[in-house]
């Protein structure tokens, strides 16, 4: 199901192209110097594939390759891409294009934005959770330890849209099957706000989606990428309605961050859907057949839905006293509301919160 669609993210337009092979088709002008920065893990294909196709149009192209981990999601990793634009004479009208998944992308868009004060990103996302999600909203970061030397998630950075999105879901055959699971929890989270069909859908075509089958990808990249986009379209900036995009996420990142873990991105995030549909029950928002659902669509996935470490209880909540969601007035939890939506509250009481991370499989003694 190729297709395409435009939306306001803010500060521009965005294009999303989704179609087969069109990581070789970027719409670069021959006279825009370019900056292509690929997750080295892709670098000899998709990275290749990129940069030989805009060298084949004409366009002077350099390339810098990075690592994407959340231990290299730092400012000295902008920084190495700041460089490599200034080394290449990027000038105001070049463009800075990210090759890899989600950290890749908020790298080089975080890079894109202070070089010279702005210039064009465009995103070529190579793993499923950056189609459906994070090459989509314009939001950058790098990563800052915490106090206690713990990760703290994105707390740097800026929004700075991209002018182009171009999925190409033939890039996720290369995947481990891990991290095609980890795509999936994004996408179950659209689903939870804003269309229950996709929840069906994903349900209906499990099997087709986790074996990176063409004609479903193309067709989840795109219902899932429209929910982005409206949402994003409605509050760029996230000053009201966007909040609910980080349904799971305030569990999701303290998990990222507590010292011992190794959970991805997406294995986080799908742990945090559980919590967040337990907090709704504890808050008489949702009944407990809806905590049943979003257990078991986390499951059909094959995504963790509880954590057999046990980690304390303690740690994890006073990480989340750094999420960058926090105000004044406490912590605030996106908190589901079926059949389809959520509400951000900072009111929550404690209780609430713990039930939520027991029910995951955290201790508190």
């Amino acid at each position: 199901m190729p297709g395409e669609f435009t939306f306001d993210s803010g500060r521009r337009s965005t294009r999303v192209m989704v179609r087969p092979g069109i990581r070789r088709e970027v719409p670069i002008a021959q006279d825009r110097r370019t900056l292509v920065v690929v997750d080295q893990s892709v670098a000899d294909s998709f990275g290749k594939d990129v940069a030989e196709s805009l060298q084949a149009q004409g366009v002077a192209v350099a390339t810098l390759t990075i690592e994407a981990t959340e231990s290299a999601k730092s400012l000295e990793t902008v920084g190495r891409i700041l460089d490599a634009a200034l080394a290449h004479r990027v000038d105001r009208g070049g463009v800075l294009v990210s090759v890899g998944g989600g950290i890749t992308g908020d790298l080089v868009g975080c890079a894109a934005a202070l070089h010279l004060r702005g210039v064009e990103v465009m995103h070529v996302p190579t793993t499923l959770l950056a189609m459906v999600d994070a090459a989509l909203g314009g939001k950058t970061g790098a990563n800052r330890p915490l106090p206690d030397g713990s990760l703290g998630k994105n707390l740097l950075g800026v929004f700075w849209p991209p002018s182009c999105v171009l999925v190409d879901v033939e890039t996720l055959s290369s995947l481990p099957d891990r991290e095609r699971r980890c795509g999936l929890a994004e996408a179950l989270k659209h689903g939870l706000l804003r269309d229950p069909d996709l929840l069906t859908f994903i349900r209906d075509h499990r099997n087709a989606l986790l074996s990176a089958e063409v004609e479903a990808c193309d067709t989840l990249a795109l219902r899932a990428g429209q929910i982005k986009a409206s949402v994003v379209a409605e509050d760029a900036e996230e000053h009201g309605v966007r909040a609910i995009l980080n349904l799971g996420h305030t569990f999701a990142h303290a998990i990222e961050g507590e010292p011992g873990l190794s959970y991805q991105h997406g294995e986080a995030v799908g742990l945090g859907l559980i919590a967040a549909a337990r907090l709704a029950v504890a808050l008489e928002q949702a009944p407990e057949s809806f905590l049943e659902e979003v257990r078991s669509d986390v499951d059909l996935v094959g995504l963790p839905v509880t954590m057999p470490e046990a980690p304390d209880g303690a740690g994890l909540l006073d990480r989340m006293g750094f999420d960058k969601k926090n105000t004044a007035s406490g912590l605030r939890f996106v908190v589901p509301t079926p059949p389809c939506g959520a509400v951000v509250r900072s009111d929550v009481p404690e209780d609430a919160v713990v039930a939520a991370w027991t029910e995951v499989g955290v201790v508190f003694s």
